[in-house]
């Protein structure tokens, strides 16, 4: 596929209801194609640290508080997502995640995640450094660096983004710690095989 062949026609742009996360796996395949690749090579998260917030973010999901946006073709094939989290200012909200497959990358399936996911209001995000070149062309401001994290602060409004969370967040239990040990082995073990090829 052509990066700059995609149209609105080709693409459908919907969103996932809450009450129906359960019965749909595409949504895992996004969250785990976001948190457990994506982040790793952007940010070198943590095993422990994607683990939590992928977590995090299927709590906020189903809670009704984040909202995934997904890009499929014609064909149903999965091109990619963008979750947003509810602040207590209706016309911010806060981009959590966007993804993008690598065949569709540069082909506009990203903008229109964005045009769905703002409706009207503005984006608040951070930026991997070797995302803010997107951000930009994309109608961000760059805010400035966020020095604890590596991040950049991008919003796509005129104005200062002031908001805060009404919800409070997920505590992880004792599942979640022994998912993430045996996500760590398992991380271990397939890195230990690669270096021995």
């Amino acid at each position: 596929m052509k990066k700059n062949d995609i149209t609105k026609s080709k693409v459908k742009v919907r969103a996932f209801h809450k009450d129906r996360l359960d019965g749909d796996m595409l949504h895992h395949l996004l969250l785990s194609a976001f948190y457990g690749l994506e982040t790793a090579k952007l940010f070198g998260w943590s095993v422990e640290h994607r683990y939590g917030q992928m977590t995090q973010t299927q709590l906020m999901l189903r809670a009704g508080h984040s909202r995934m946006y997904y890009a499929a073709g014609t064909d149903g094939m999965p091109m990619g997502m963008l979750i947003v989290t509810k602040t207590d200012k209706p016309k911010i909200k806060r981009m959590d995640a966007i993804f993008v497959f690598e065949p569709f990358r540069g082909s506009g399936v990203a903008r229109l995640l964005l045009e769905e996911a703002r409706a009207g209001g503005d984006l608040h995000s951070y930026s991997a450094p070797s995302a803010v070149e997107w951000h930009l062309k994309n109608g961000f401001r760059n805010l400035g660096p966020k020095e604890s994290e590596g991040t950049f602060e991008m919003f796509t409004g005129n104005y200062k983004p002031v908001y805060g969370f009404s919800y409070a967040m997920p505590i992880p239990t004792d599942y979640d710690r022994n998912a993430i040990r045996q996500l760590e082995e398992m991380e271990r073990q397939v890195l230990a095989g690669r270096s021995s090829q």
